[in-house]
Parts: structure tokens; sequence; C-alpha cells
């Protein structure tokens, strides 16, 4: 492997979650034969922040690089494997490793071309106008009628429980939205400072919403059988933030 190809970075490459984690790809072989190279990348790479390293090409790492990056694991500093091939996963488990690092499976959002902040009011009328934005927005970046459908319908169903069930129609509020629109598909933030809630008390249920008369809880389910990802979180201020991702097809 040529030299400065085993620890990739990408300044305009996002995984979700991750936004504060400095983001390196890692391919290839790891081996005796290029450790020093991969020694050598590694201690460039790191730094005072977390780290997230992007792993679907990395086809095989032997014990010094995984005693090198064992080494840099501490009670300060969170290092995240994601993607890794099953093999390379099932022997850091057998080895019990995985319990040293947070590993996961995550899309990873490549070359971003527009980043939109929108403000739009707690009010059932900001719903439609906020579609239309939404739609035409993303048409400058898929023809996929059916993945633009699929991300207006989702916002707008997010957007409908946010102005109901946290601002309680204030139109007084606002909801903050933040569109990243990359290569391969986008996230979106919602921001508010609404009543929080537990989306884990909200599990659908299709016989218990046929017996509803209230015919509540659809939404949510909906929202995550159309994206890849969606996730809420209390911000250290006390705002609500929502995360909606969705890949596009390539």
């Amino acid at each position: 492997m040529a030299e400065g190809q085993i620890v990739k970075v990408c300044d305009d490459c996002l995984i979700g979650g991750y936004e504060n984690h400095k983001l390196g790809f890692l391919s290839g072989e790891i081996d005796t034969e290029n450790f020093e190279i991969f020694e050598r990348e590694i201690e460039n790479f790191f730094g005072e922040e977390d780290v997230i390293f992007e792993c679907s090409e990395l086809d095989y790492i032997n014990s010094a690089g995984m005693g090198l990056l064992i080494s840099k694991c501490s009670s300060d500093k969170n290092i995240v494997l994601a993607n890794l091939k099953e093999e390379v996963n099932d022997t850091l488990k057998l080895l019990g490793f995985d319990e040293l690092f947070t590993i996961v499976k995550a899309p990873v959002f490549r070359e971003e071309q527009e980043n939109i902040q929108l403000t739009v009011d707690a009010s059932p009328g900001s719903l439609e106008p906020t579609r239309k934005k939404v739609r035409n927005l993303l048409q400058k970046y898929s023809s996929n009628k059916n993945e633009i459908h699929q991300v207006v319908t989702s916002l707008d169903e997010t957007l409908s429980n946010i102005i109901e069930h946290g601002l309680k129609f204030n139109s007084d509020e606002t909801i903050e939205l933040n569109l990243c629109i990359f290569k391969n598909g986008l996230i979106i933030y919602l921001n508010d400072e609404g009543e929080q809630f537990n989306p884990d008390e909200h599990d659908f249920d299709l016989e218990r919403f046929l017996e509803d008369n209230k015919r509540r809880g659809l939404g949510l389910y909906l929202i995550n059988e159309l994206l890849d990802k969606f996730s809420y979180r209390v911000t250290p201020g006390g705002k609500n933030l929502v995360r909606l991702e969705k890949k596009f097809e390539e």
C-alpha cells in the first residue's frame, strides 16, 4: 500500500451523530510491512478531539495495529469504529477489545453541497410553505421523486409533532432547521425549546393502533421507516434537538 493511504481524511464528509469527532478512513490491510506508516499517520491524526474511523474498507488489522489504537483509548477520549467488516468486528469481540471502543453502523455523508438554515413558526400554516421550499431545494440534488417525497413527508411529520405536542401551537415560538445536503444524502437538524419527549415511549404497535380510536402514534413509525435514522436528544442548553438522516441512491 502506498504511503499516505492507510489513514485518509475527508474534510467535507460527516457521520451523523458524530459531528464533533474528527473523521478518518481506515482502508486496506494493516500488517508488519506497513505498520510504521500506519503508526506515523495515526500519531499525526490524533489531537485533542474525539475521533471516529470509518472502516468499511479495512480488510485486516494485525495485533500491532490493534495495540496502537488501544493505546490511544483513555477515559477522556472516545474512539468510534464505524462500519467494520464482519470478520474484523468478530475478531475484536472475540478478544474483548470491542469494550474499549464504540462500535457503530452509520452512513457516511460525503461532499457537502449546501447548508441551509430555515426558521419555521410553530403554526400549522407554516407546514405547506416549508414542504414546498424543501421539495424545491432537494430537486436540485436528487432526481429520485420517491426519495424527495420520503424526506419531505418525514420532515412534515416531525414538524407537526413539534408544533402540536412540543410547542402547543404557540405561533410565537419557532423551530430552527438546518439542512446539510451532501452529494449522497442529507442530514436535517431541528432545534426548538418546547416540551421534552422520550421517543422510546412511542413504539408503534399495529394492533394497538387499530384499536385506538384516537389513531395516534403512526407519525414516528412512519419517520423511522422512511429515513435511515431518526434521533433525539436534549442539548446542554436544554433545547430539543432532532436529527433526520437520509442517504440518496448512488
